[in-house]
């Protein structure tokens, strides 16, 4: 008979598990054949299969349109503030707590009896040459170690450093390095210029002499300007115009320009009273800073009001002092001229070429000295 086929599937998962079951039989009875294997009931089987359906794949979402990448920064956030650094604390740390003269010169922190010599970049203090320290070639400041710039006038003592008290060290300035025998040199040459000056000749040498002259007094000036405080040499000449005779043109245009009023009022009116008197005074007047402003500029156009009347108003105190020390100075060298000129006119000749150089070196100096103490008053920049 014909096995059912739920049975026949039974014996073959069987086979597949126990390969002792061969053969599967089953009777009309229900009773076991001889000599068979028995047979496994599929109702009492222990063996229970089951196929597990096979899971379906995972269902993908559909993958959305791609879009274009888009970056967007935000702004920074402010942080907290760092905790403060502790340092150094440094003294006057402004160049307004600076020492300073009562002419405006800075004075060392250290030694406030000497003009600075050094201000420091960062905290604008000054210092004498004996304070700063020097690291790797450069000038550094013993307070806060950062690089320090020269002063022009530095080093001098602070009792020194006002107009006043330097113009008495005017009058020594000729008598140094080697300053006698330049005003020997020089007043022997001007007094035989001025014996050859009888004849053309000898006024051609005469004032190209004294335009050298010139030169030198104006040299005296501008080296007293940027802080010298010893004779400069001789000028050097390479070329005749620009080194001798410029100098002394400027020296008479200066003067012509200054006594201009006086001079054309007498030619106009012809009045020699008070009025040209008094132009006069104030020509007089006028004329030693313009020579002052042509020395620092080497310019004609330096001698001009726009220059030299602002200057003397701002420092009227000043200048008065310096006219009155220079008139002083000339009027008594005039009447020593004299009186040795009655006694000896040979010694009174040679007197008077040596007292007009010393003069004029000593009204260079006062004047360079003016401009010294009062730079930052007058804001000229000199060369």
């Amino acid at each position: 008979m014909t096995r059912p086929a739920d049975d026949q599937l039974l014996e073959e998962q069987a086979r597949l598990f126990d390969p002792n079951v061969s053969d599967l039989s089953h009777g009309d009875d229900g009773d076991a054949d001889d000599g068979a294997t028995p047979r496994i009931d599929p109702a009492n089987s222990p063996i229970e299969l089951e196929l597990a359906p096979r899971p379906s794949p995972r269902a993908t979402p559909p993958r959305a349109a791609e879009q274009p990448l888009e970056l967007a920064f935000e702004p920074a956030r402010p942080s907290a503030a760092p905790p403060p650094v502790a340092s150094l604390p440094v003294a006057n740390p402004s160049p307004v707590g600076a020492r300073v003269t009562e002419s405006g010169l800075p004075l060392c922190q250290d030694h406030p009896h000497l003009t600075a010599a050094w201000r420091c970049n960062g905290c604008g203090q000054g210092w004498c040459s004996k304070c700063v320290q020097q690291h790797r070639g450069v000038i550094i400041c013993p307070t806060c170690q950062s690089p320090c710039r020269q002063l022009r006038y530095g080093d001098r003592f602070a009792s020194q450093s006002t107009f006043i008290g330097l113009v008495p060290e005017a009058f020594g300035y000729p008598l140094r390095r080697g300053g006698i025998l330049m005003l020997i040199a020089a007043g022997l040459f001007l007094a035989f210029g001025r014996w050859l000056g009888l004849n053309l000749f000898g006024l051609l040498i005469l004032g190209l002499f004294l335009s050298y002259l010139a030169a030198y007094y104006m040299k005296i000036c501008a080296s007293t300007v940027k802080g010298e405080d010893v004779l400069p040499d001789w000028p050097d000449v390479t070329d005749i115009g620009t080194d001798v005779i410029r100098p002394g043109l400027m020296f008479i245009v200066a003067a012509a320009f200054s006594l201009a009023p006086a001079i054309a009022w007498v030619y106009t009116t012809g009045d020699m009273g008070i009025v040209p008197l008094i132009l006069a005074i104030g020509g007089g007047i006028y004329l030693p800073m313009a020579i002052l402003s042509m020395s620092v500029f080497r310019t004609y156009t330096a001698m001009g009001p726009h220059l030299v009347i602002p200057a003397i108003l701002k420092v009227p105190k000043d200048y008065a002092v310096a006219i009155v020390f220079m008139i002083g100075a000339m009027a008594v060298l005039s009447f020593a001229d004299g009186l040795l000129m009655a006694v000896n006119p040979l010694l009174g000749w040679l007197f008077s070429a040596f007292s007009s150089v010393y003069v004029m070196m000593v009204e260079m100096r006062i004047l360079g000295l003016l401009y010294r103490t009062n730079h930052h008053r007058l804001q000229w920049v000199a060369d």
